[in-house]
């Protein structure tokens, strides 16, 4: 499988960042502006903490520019809590999708940590992949220390 890890030190309270990145609203300010993922309605308005594990939840159609798919996400957690997830899911494009953040308090803020861990359905489209996939988690993560200071 090939992995991806992204780490940042907020100044923002752990309690305040896991309400606001642990929901499809706060993925998707990290995603955007160019890209959002789908959920039905239900799951918009529930917390990713509060998500059930070991089953599979709903797909998630991720949009370029609001009008192109490119992709099928299935959601299925392993583990949620108030700090972060496990999530082992699959995607069209990747057999496994395995996504874990965590959120951590430090002495001047917060850390956030992303690791992903994916196997593409072809192999050789993984080894494409991995750069655009760290360039979206670096996206992400530079939003994060746009909106909470670094």
């Amino acid at each position: 499988m090939i992995e991806i890890n992204m780490e940042s030190r907020l100044k923002e309270d752990e309690n305040v960042l896991s309400d606001e990145v642990l929901s499809i609203g706060g993925v998707n300010y990290e995603l955007g502006p160019a890209l959002k993922m789908g959920a039905p309605e239900i799951w918009q308005h529930t917390s990713i903490a509060d998500w059930p594990e070991g089953r599979f939840l709903f797909n998630s159609v991720v949009w370029f520019l609001k009008v192109i798919p490119i992709d099928v996400h299935f959601f299925k957690m392993i583990n949620v809590s108030k700090l972060g997830f496990e999530e082992a899911s699959s995607t069209l494009l990747n057999k496994k999708w395995c996504h874990e953040r965590t959120i951590e308090s430090s002495d001047d803020g917060t850390i956030i940590r992303d690791q992903i861990r994916y196997q593409s359905r072809i192999p050789l489209v993984g080894n494409i992949l991995k750069p655009i996939y760290s360039m979206i988690f670096k996206h992400r993560h530079s939003r994060l220390v746009h909106r909470y200071g670094a």
